[in-house]
């Protein structure tokens, strides 16, 4: 939230939607302030539930993706679960890459 003199008022919106900031004149009333407050409050509450919902979809894609491997490795390999696992983990720290990253090279070398 920004307070901008009245005159500068519209181009300071102007220049500031995209990045939705709210801007409000520097003499505003109570009401308009308090309003405005809650809206910014509940706007960033949306956010942060959205951030954390998109996290959670996220790990849950990389799961999926480790596990596909996983089962490449258990299949194609002999490996059980637990050596599967080892060698994603260790193929991910000899290369200095994720987990995630190893799957994705696993999946296309090996997959179907």
């Amino acid at each position: 939230m920004l307070f901008s003199k009245e005159e500068y008022l519209c181009l300071i919106k102007e220049k500031l939607s995209p990045y939705e900031i709210f801007v409000l004149p520097e003499k505003t009333d109570e009401k308009t302030l308090s309003q405005a407050l809650i809206l910014l409050i509940q706007t960033a509450k949306k956010l942060m539930s959205l951030s954390d919902s998109d996290k959670e979809n996220r790990k849950a894609q990389e799961l999926k993706l480790i596990s596909r491997a996983k089962m490449i490795l258990i299949s194609s390999f002999g490996m059980d679960e637990k050596q599967a696992h080892k060698y994603i983990e260790q193929r991910a720290m000899q290369s200095r890459k994720t987990k995630t990253a190893v799957s994705e090279i696993i999946i296309k070398l090996y997959g179907n």
